[in-house]
C-alpha cells in the first residue's frame, strides 16, 4: 500500500523536473533548488512513520471515546462526582467599555 500523499508528491516532483529542466543555464541554479526542494518532499514522507502516526491517533480516538462513554455512564447512573471542577467566574474574561 503506498500513501496517496506520496504518489501525489512523486508527481509534482515529475512535473516540477520537466518545467524546470528547461530554464537556461543562467537559472540553473535557481531550478535546481526548486527541484531539490519538491524532490525532498516524498523522500520525507515513508509509510513507517505514517503506520505509527496512524496507530498513535487510533489509540487516542479509542481511548478518548471509552472516556466519554465512562463519563456518560457515569452521569446517566447518577455516579457522577463534579466537585472536582473548576467553577469561575466570567468576570475574567469580559471586557468593560471605557
Amino acid at each position: 500500500m503506498q500513501l496517496r500523499v506520496w504518489q501525489d508528491a512523486r508527481e509534482l516532483y515529475i512535473r516540477i523536473w520537466s518545467v524546470f529542466k528547461k530554464f537556461p543555464y543562467e537559472l540553473n541554479h535557481i531550478s535546481s533548488q526548486q527541484i531539490a526542494s519538491v524532490d525532498s518532499i516524498h523522500r520525507n514522507i515513508t509509510e513507517e512513520q505514517f503506520e505509527k502516526m496512524d496507530a498513535l491517533a487510533y489509540k487516542l480516538e479509542s481511548g478518548l471515546k471509552k472516556l466519554i462513554e465512562s463519563i456518560q455512564s457515569k452521569q446517566a447512573n447518577n455516579d457522577w462526582d463534579d466537585s472536582f471542577i473548576i467553577k469561575e467566574s466570567n468576570k475574567l474574561y469580559t471586557t468593560t467599555a471605557d
